[in-house]
């Protein structure tokens, strides 16, 4: 059945409206049509209050002013986050450069932040240099490749975001 919008009123076009978002949410939820927009092209999301951990995550490096090399790789409201590493007297020392502005879904978040955390050297922990104290993902997490896959066409300009701000602020 064709039918043109303006046809349609009240109860019909909200029926129409939900239907359509539902599908869409679906689709996304199921990876059917992947997200590869370029993180630069993305706008920019929420923070606090109206900040959506679902929707809106995004990610962060803090780097050493002084080696210029990536020192820890974060995740979340980067705003609320970059923010509470004032509190720490090594991290606060380190210039925060904001990767991915709240702008991410949550799997493809979760997944850069693995990526890059295995780029620039792992966690301590782990016999890393990175003052991370854990991995993005636990590799016995059931939605690791989810995450991961997920993150994988955004790793690359990640990476070159991040290496042009090292190197251009020597």
């Amino acid at each position: 059945m064709l039918f043109q919008l303006e046809q349609l009123h009240g109860a019909q076009f909200k029926a129409l409206t939900r239907a359509a978002r539902n599908l869409l949410k679906w689709t996304r939820d199921r990876n059917l049509f992947p997200s590869v927009r370029p993180i630069a092209k993305r706008m920019a999301g929420a923070t606090k209050p109206a900040y959506d951990r679902h929707t809106g995550h995004g990610i962060y490096v803090l780097i050493d002013k002084i080696s210029r090399k990536v020192k820890y790789v974060g995740r979340g409201d980067v705003y609320d986050r970059i923010a509470s590493h004032a509190d720490d007297p090594i991290k606060r020392a380190w210039e925060p450069f904001i990767v991915a502005e709240n702008n991410l879904l949550e799997k493809e978040a979760r997944g850069l932040e693995q990526l890059l955390i295995e780029h620039y050297g792992n966690p301590q922990y782990y016999g890393g240099v990175l003052a991370n104290d854990w991995r993005g993902i636990s590799y016995s997490n059931k939605n690791f490749n989810k995450y991961v896959d997920a993150a994988t066409p955004l790793y690359k300009e990640a990476v070159e975001m991040i290496e042009l701000f090292r190197v251009s602020f020597k």
